[in-house]
C-alpha cells in the first residue's frame, strides 16, 4: 500500500488492517528530507527483494573480509532491503521529525487536521464552491476544489502567499500540524477575492 498521503497525518492500525507490505516517502506528511521514507512488512508476508547491495549480505555476517564472496545467506530483517549505504544526515533528520509526530500524537494530529479540512470545505461551499474530496466518506486532510479558472484563482492565491497546488484542473489544499484556523479563515478571504 502506498501511504505517502497519510503516514504522519491519519492513524493507520497497520497491524489489524490485513496490509502486507506499506510504504511513504518522508517528504511530506513526516516532515522529512527528500531521500527518506518507511516500510512496513507484516509478519509472515512472503516479500523478497529483486536486487542485492553490498549491505544486504555483508551487514549480516559482520565480515567485510571477502567481498566477493557471494553466497551468505540473505538477512531475515529489513536489511535485506538495504542497497547501499544510508543517507544517515537525511535520517538523523527524519528521527527528529518522527519524535515530534509521535510527542504530539498521531491521533490529535489528525483530529485537528481533519477539523481544519472540513472547516476548510464548509466554507468553501458557503462560497459555492464545488469540493471534490469525499470528506464524508473518508476523513483526509487534503481538500480539492473545482473552480471555474482553476489557473486563474491558483495564480491570484500565490500573489497573496496562499500555499496550495493547481493538479488536474482542481485546486488542493492540505493541512498539517502548523496550519491554524487563522489559516483557513485567510485561506477563504483569499479564495472570496481571487473569485
Amino acid at each position: 500500500m502506498d501511504g505517502i498521503q497519510g503516514a504522519g497525518v491519519l492513524e493507520a492500525d497497520l497491524e489489524n488492517s490485513g496490509v502486507g507490505a506499506f510504504s511513504a516517502g518522508g517528504q511530506k506528511w513526516l516532515l522529512s528530507p527528500y531521500g527518506t521514507g518507511v516500510f512496513y512488512v507484516r509478519k509472515g508476508v512472503p516479500l523478497e527483494t529483486m536486487f542485492s547491495g553490498w549491505l544486504t549480505r555483508f551487514d549480516t555476517s559482520g565480515n567485510f573480509s571477502s567481498l566477493r564472496k557471494y553466497n551468505l545467506p540473505a538477512p531475515k530483517d529489513a536489511r535485506a532491503f538495504e542497497l547501499g549505504t544510508l543517507p544517515y544526515h537525511n535520517l538523523w533528520a527524519m528521527y527528529e521529525s518522527a519524535k515530534l509526530l509521535a510527542g504530539l500524537g498521531i491521533e490529535n494530529i489528525e483530529r485537528h487536521c481533519i477539523s481544519l479540512a472540513r472547516t476548510f470545505a464548509d466554507e468553501a461551499r458557503r462560497l459555492g464552491i464545488k469540493i471534490v474530496t469525499p470528506l464524508e466518506k473518508r476523513p483526509s486532510a487534503i481538500v480539492s476544489l473545482k473552480l471555474s479558472q482553476p489557473a486563474k484563482t491558483h495564480a491570484s492565491l500565490v500573489e497573496r502567499n496562499i500555499v496550495c497546488s493547481h493538479r488536474e484542473k482542481l485546486l488542493r489544499f492540505a493541512f498539517h500540524i502548523f496550519n491554524t484556523h487563522e489559516d483557513v479563515e485567510r485561506a477563504i478571504a483569499a479564495l472570496k477575492g481571487a473569485r
